[in-house]
Order: C-alpha cells, then structure tokens, then sequence
C-alpha cells in the first residue's frame, strides 16, 4: 500500500522542470518515481524514457532521447547528476530517485526544479508502523531515525527480529539494538 505521506497527489507537479527523491536504500525513492508515473495526473500516461537502475547506470546518449519525460532510478555518481542537470537544459522534465546529498541536488537542479529529502522524515514511519499495527511513541521514531536513518527497510527488518508477542515497536528497536546489529556500507560518489 502506497503511503502518499508529502500529499504529491494535491499538488500541481505539472511546470516542474525535475523532481527529485533523494534518500538511502529502502527510503521509498523509487515507490514515489512509480506511484507519480502511474497516478499523478502531471505524468501518468506519458510517454517516457527511463534509465533502468544498476552500477554504473546505462544512460542512453543524451541526443537520442525523444521523449519530453526522462525517468532516472537510481542516480548514484556525481556524474549522473550532472545528466539530470543536462536533460533538464535539453527541454526534458526529469523524475529521479537519488542517492546523492539533499545540498549536492540544491547547488546543482535549476529554478522549477523539486527536491524531497526521504531521509529525515519519521512520519512515513509512523504511518507504516500504525498500518501494521504496531505502538510507538514520538521518541522511538527520534531514535529510530538517529541510528538508522528513514529506511523502511531498515524497520521492517527491526520488527521482522522482534521475538515478542505484542506490537510495540519501541521494545522492538531496544532489542534490535542489543542483540541485532544492520550494518550500513556508504558508497563513495
């Protein structure tokens, strides 16, 4: 179930140059890219381009594109930013997933362009935990965030290691934290 959690759907994405998600794995990047292709009245049923993800990603020559939306998932190197910012100057509207820093993306995307942080958000969390059914209180989210980022990957690993019979996601992350351990890798850029 998608969880439109920046309320995208009531706003008009129509003018906008890029749209960017930046975050870490498991932020819900690329669920967002998906659900705007699909439901957002600015892009669905477009005809589009997409730079499939992968290490390095294949970027079609820019000239080749014919299709006025380009949707890239997942930018990871300085370089592919720098073909968003290109496309962008060449007339395409952009959507992007994105690995790269919130401030990289503010110095580089040009005037109409959008960047949200998925990073820094718990109430994503909080939604997802509430439709599972679980407890938590605002400072579990705080913690969670401070030592595991806004993953959601992150959580339902958290609560997929919870032995406990009740939902209560606060006593799930303590015992994730003392007997668990998610290792994070930071890919140089």
């Amino acid at each position: 179930m998608f969880d439109d959690y920046l309320g995208l759907g009531d706003q008009n994405l129509a003018n906008m140059r890029a749209v960017v998600f930046s975050g870490p794995s498991g932020a819900g990047k690329s669920s967002y890219l998906q659900w705007l292709i699909d439901a957002h009245p600015a892009f669905c049923g477009r005809d589009m381009t997409r730079v499939e993800t992968g290490r390095p990603l294949r970027w079609p020559p820019l000239a080749t594109i014919q299709t006025r939306l380009v949707v890239v998932d997942e930018a990871l190197k300085l370089a592919d930013l720098w073909k968003l910012v290109s496309l962008v100057a060449r007339g395409h509207t952009v959507l992007a997933a994105s690995h790269l820093s919130p401030m990289t993306h503010r110095l580089a995307l040009p005037a109409g362009s959008r960047l949200f942080d998925l990073a820094t958000d718990t109430k994503k969390i909080g939604n997802a935990l509430t439709r599972q059914g679980y407890q938590f209180s605002q400072l579990d989210l705080v913690k969670f965030k401070a030592n595991h980022g806004s993953s959601y990957t992150a959580m339902q690993r958290i609560v997929a290691e919870w032995p406990g019979p009740e939902r209560d996601f606060g006593a799930a992350l303590r015992h994730f934290e003392c007997y668990c351990s998610v290792r994070t890798v930071r890919q140089a850029h």
